[in-house]
């Protein structure tokens, strides 16, 4: 239990425990996944609770970097295929959601990639990219708890600054500077 919760107190610890993530990702996979994003003609997206919104500021940076980009369940969403990726994100790896998803997203061909803690889940069972996020979840096993958030905090705040990190990347991939970029932000608000 944190005896003190003030931002003082929890902020060295936080950037600590993000640096301690993130400096574990491996480069290689971040990059397999950056290179399925540009091959693919359209990029699903899908994510379960907390995961599920910070998988959602993906699929609007995707837009705004010009990719065609779908967040699956909206009612919009289009039919996927052979050409499409499908990104779905799951911490614990094993979403019941998320690996019908996926299952269903594999039989129609797609290519399939996940951001997850757990690398032999049944997600990335059936993943052609893994990314492996190795942060504790809401499913990790409390007795070696450690991080100061609660619940699954950690992958999901760790998940949203790697996402990000990976806009800056295809953004350099595809010669895309921050005005082309913002000129794609909805202007409906």
């Amino acid at each position: 239990m944190i005896t003190d919760p003030s931002i003082g107190s929890i902020l060295p610890t936080l950037i600590r425990e993000i640096e301690t993530v993130l400096s574990q990702v491996k480069q290689r996979e971040v990059e397999s996944l950056v290179g399925a994003i540009v091959k693919a003609e359209r990029v699903f997206l899908f994510g379960a609770g907390r995961v599920g919104t910070a998988t959602r500021a993906l699929a609007m940076r995707l837009a705004q970097l010009g990719k065609t980009t779908h967040w699956i369940p909206d009612d919009t969403t289009p039919g996927i295929g052979k050409a499409d990726l499908l990104i779905a994100n799951s911490g614990s790896g094993g979403s019941m959601s998320t690996c019908n998803l996926v299952s269903q997203a594999r039989s129609f061909g797609a290519t399939v990639a996940t951001i997850t803690a757990n690398p032999k889940g049944k997600i990335a069972g059936l993943a052609d990219v893994i990314l492996t996020l190795p942060a504790q979840t809401f499913k990790t096993d409390r007795s070696t708890w450690t991080s100061v958030l609660p619940m699954g905090s950690q992958f999901e705040l760790c998940l949203w600054i790697l996402q990000d990190i990976i806009a800056l990347m295809l953004m350099k991939e595809l010669e895309l500077d921050e005005t082309a970029v913002s000129s794609r932000h909805r202007n409906l608000e």
